[in-house]
């Protein structure tokens, strides 16, 4: 599959890992189209750089579809994370990044590791993407070694995503201004009134010779 993909340099001597890539239902209509993990010799840290690519509809793409397809990101990553520790897993962000915690720990809390997420496009397809460095709950130092690759990783391959056509383009403009699409309805509803009233065969009146 041709597209974006994360690009997540890891420390010099890391080797090849296996993470269980995501189980994903057939209601969420995407697959995953990269899954790259690599480890630190001693084990103690893992770096993953995932994508799932999902297609767009014909109607094309609007801002408002940026959230809930970003936030499939974030839950993936979240869901990735917690296989790489064995952990339930809480990402917060922090400037550009995403802080990894064990769920529920306090603020202070040990840092078991970073996360980015990341939107790519082609033509007819959307990514969601992330790259993730973290750790084992008492090897807080681990994530330290590709913290680094964490922040430098980026998205190679995308472009800007294909515009909305005219329909979908009307229907996210009544939905930014529902005031001004009542005021159009009502104002369409009362000229079909009185287009249906003027138009109406009225009953002819019979004269008697």
């Amino acid at each position: 599959m041709i597209g974006p993909v994360m690009v997540a340099d890891p420390p010099p001597g890391w080797v090849a890992a296996d993470v269980a890539r995501p189980v994903l239902s057939d209601d969420v209509n995407a697959t995953v189209s990269q899954w790259t993990a690599t480890r630190d010799p001693h084990g103690s840290a893992t770096l993953l750089a995932g994508c799932l690519a999902a297609p767009i509809a014909t109607w094309g793409w609007v801002e408002d579809m940026r959230t809930p397809i970003a936030n499939r990101a974030i839950g993936t990553m979240a869901a990735t994370s917690q296989r790489i520790t064995d952990v339930p897993m809480e990402a917060k962000p922090d400037g550009s990044v995403f802080v990894l915690r064990a769920a529920g720990a306090p603020a202070d809390a040990p840092v078991l590791g970073a996360a980015r997420t990341y939107l790519g496009f082609d033509t007819s397809r959307v990514w969601s993407c992330f790259v993730i460095c973290a750790t084992k709950p008492g090897e807080t130092s681990a994530p330290l070694a590709c913290d680094a690759s964490v922040r430098s990783a980026h998205l190679d391959g995308s472009s800007d995503p294909p515009p909305a056509g005219v329909p979908l383009r009307t229907v996210t403009w009544a939905v930014h201004h529902p005031a001004a699409t009542a005021a159009s309805g009502a104002a369409l509803l009362g000229l079909g009134s009185v287009l249906a009233v003027a138009r109406r065969r009225r009953p002819r009146t019979r004269i008697n010779a």
